[in-house]
């Protein structure tokens, strides 16, 4: 405790803040009045202690987690009567988010409904690329239909009305046709989005090719709404998709870039301190620049905590710096917690502090640039082992590229970045430098050709990979016993080290048991489409109504119920052919065991049995049926199809999701 002094309250806040989301529900506003009570009178006893313990340190951050994340995400829904209806509707810009094929997104929120002022609800604008831009600060009016958020329809899916909950935004709106402007905008947030769009698209114009366009926009400026879904996909597969997100380390480069050109500040009295002053003054202006992105927040207060230490002449020490980072964000944003970002960024970071002295006491070198080799390679090896559980976790990946992909890559983004800075100096100050254009645009573009050289070695890229909660925790904890067997190798360490190994590798097999005696018939919620899975242990076979659409299907809609579920065999057929093996499947129904899925047609004579299940296909009109019988109606359906039948057993996979049937 007295070593870390940090650590017990970010402890505490981290578990308030998972309580909170646990209790998240339409009960959690009255169940909150039940528990405060109790915890202040928790807290009242800790408090007549007379030394302060770690146990009261970690309630008070506890009860302030909790209340915190339940105050932060506390919002006011709208009125079920504004809901589906064609509304005027008055919408303040907020943000930019990642662009689809058809819109440009945005966070917004709502100003006015049918001249009725609203609470600041947000909401996600789907705006037509036809449209003209919006920025930041921008209001405008439409006419259009405010729609609730898509709760995640089929299993193991991203569950991107949760991502979006978790940004303040809980309903979204689409655009297609006029829209009146009502203000001119003015204020920071505005001009700064609207210098990067001018920016890139002056890049254009000056005659830079669109990837590296791209590229400075994405490692400097922030912007990856233009990105080009291929090479990010190359960057991926290579273990350096991290570039391509503005991150802590590209806010390093560009610290260190700052310190390099106050140099002759040195030369002045104090010149030092003011250096290091002014280049954290710098810094700052550029992490408002990128709109306080999580991993640029938690490298900007790292920077700037470790230098006023130094300037108050004690020593840093990097966890303290680290764990204050960490308390200060959560602190900012309780749900930091839960992005990705956050928790990838600082377990990097944590990791190549917690691993440097084991490969700096391996290796000795006395040559310099052999220490520096060693240094740059111990560091990527312990940024990737302090990610890869999360990254399996997040995104079912890792690539054994990485070294290959760093060693190039991080050195090469460095002369991105200042290359980058400038480049917009130049295309601001409005200079056609040509013969600067053509270098960087060959610079870009032969980092991004060893890049897809190097993706090509997809033996290496590891996908389809899964871990659970549970699993990944275990991981972590095997990672930190690694440093504690090198120092300290010592019987009990080994125990615990082997015995989280055993306990990894056993539910490991015990999952895989319960996986392979799975049988069970899916039906996916496929916009336009039927997609039925019948599934036997680790095999299953797909039937599709628009077999032409398999790709599609099996990347968005099934691909993730693979990857959880262990399926290693996977045959696509078409809906309308018969096939058996351990299940039978004619043109009107599917049979697995005593289970059967009828694919209802009003033209057919097939006999429906009270324990059936029904599928209706297409807005299929139907008869009188068993009261027993469970009717579904999925994607191929209108999503209101049979919503006020009289049918009480209804499932509608527009709304509840997959039907799994077991």
């Amino acid at each position: 405790m007295k070593s870390q002094p940090f650590l017990v309250p970010v402890c505490g806040m981290i578990i308030g803040i998972l309580f909170s989301e646990s209790f998240r529900n339409d009960g959690f506003i009255q169940f909150r009045w039940i528990i405060l009570p109790l915890m202040l009178i928790v807290l009242f006893i800790l408090f007549r202690q007379k030394a302060k313990s770690p146990t009261m340190i970690l309630m008070i951050f506890t009860a302030y987690g909790f209340f915190a994340s339940g105050l932060y995400n506390r919002w006011q829904p709208l009125p079920e009567e504004w809901i589906e209806r064609e509304m005027t509707v008055q919408l303040r810009i907020i943000e930019t988010f990642r662009s689809s094929e058809n819109f440009r997104k945005y966070k917004a929120v709502l100003n006015s409904v049918e001249q009725h002022r609203t609470a600041e609800t947000g909401v996600l604008l789907y705006w037509d690329r036809k449209l003209p831009e919006l920025y930041a600060g921008n209001e405008i009016q439409i006419q259009t239909r405010i729609t609730e958020l898509q709760p995640v329809l089929n299993p193991y899916q991203f569950d991107y009305s949760a991502y979006l909950n978790r940004n303040g935004i809980h309903y979204m709106v689409f655009h297609k046709g006029e829209f009146v402007a009502l203000n001119q905008p003015k204020g920071f947030r505005h001009s700064v989005s609207v210098f990067k769009r001018k920016i890139h698209n002056r890049m254009l114009n000056l005659g830079y090719g669109k990837q590296t366009a791209d590229i400075i926009g994405a490692m400097l400026l922030g912007d990856r709404t233009e990105m080009d879904s291929e090479i990010e996909e190359d960057y991926r597969k290579t273990g350096v998709v991290h570039l391509l997100s503005i991150s802590g380390l590209h806010v390093v480069m560009v610290y260190s870039i700052f310190m390099l050109l106050l140099y002759p500040m040195l030369y002045l009295r104090n010149g030092k301190n003011i250096r290091i002053l002014t280049s954290l003054l710098l810094i700052w202006i550029f992490v408002a620049f990128v709109e306080f992105k999580p991993p640029v927040f938690r490298s900007g207060l790292m920077i700037s905590i470790y230098y006023i230490t130094v300037l108050m002449r004690r020593k840093p020490n990097i966890y303290h710096t680290l764990l204050l980072s960490a308390m200060i964000l959560l602190l900012y944003n309780p749900n930091f917690i839960f992005d990705a970002g956050f928790l990838l960024s600082f377990s990097a970071v944590f990791f190549i502090v917690y691993f440097h002295p084991v490969y700096q006491k391996i290796f000795r070198p006395r040559n310099r640039f052999y220490r520096q080799i060693i240094g740059f390679t111990g560091t990527s090896i312990s940024a990737q082992l302090g990610t890869l559980p999360f990254s399996v976790f997040f995104f079912n990946q890792t690539s054994g590229l990485f070294l290959a992909g760093n060693v190039v890559m991080i050195s090469a983004s460095y002369i991105m970045i200042a290359g980058g800075m400038l480049t917009v100096f130049l295309v601001t100050m409005n200079i056609d430098f040509v013969y600067w254009q053509k270098l960087f645009d060959l610079f870009i573009e032969s980092c991004n050709s060893y890049v897809r050289w190097l993706a090509k070695f997809d033996v290496l890229v590891f996908e389809r990979l899964s871990l659970s909660i549970a699993e990944m925790l275990l991981v972590l904890i095997a990672f930190l016993m690694l440093r504690q067997l090198y120092f300290q190798p010592k019987a009990k360490f080994v125990y615990v080290f082997l015995t989280l190994v055993l306990i990894f590798e056993v539910q490991g097999v015990l999952r895989l048991s319960q996986l392979a005696q799975k049988e069970e018939i899916i039906v996916f919620h496929q916009r336009r489409n039927t997609v039925i899975g019948v599934r036997k242990g680790f095999q299953m076979d797909l039937f599709l109504a628009e077999p032409e659409d398999s790709s599609v299907v099996e990347k968005y809609t099934v691909r993730p119920y693979m990857i959880h579920q262990k399926i290693k065999s996977v045959r696509f057929l078409d809906l309308n052919v018969s096939a058996k093996g351990f299940y039978e499947k004619l043109p009107h129904y599917i049979e697995l065991n005593d289970k059967r899925l009828v694919l209802y047609s009003s033209g057919s004579d097939s006999v429906i049995r009270p324990k059936d299940f029904v599928l209706i296909r297409n807005n299929e009109s139907i008869e009188i049926l068993p009261e027993e019988v469970l009717l579904i109606t999925d994607g191929s359906n209108y999503p209101n199809h049979f919503e006020h039948s009289e049918y009480v057993k209804h499932w509608n996979t527009h709304k509840q999701g997959a039907l799994i049937i077991k």
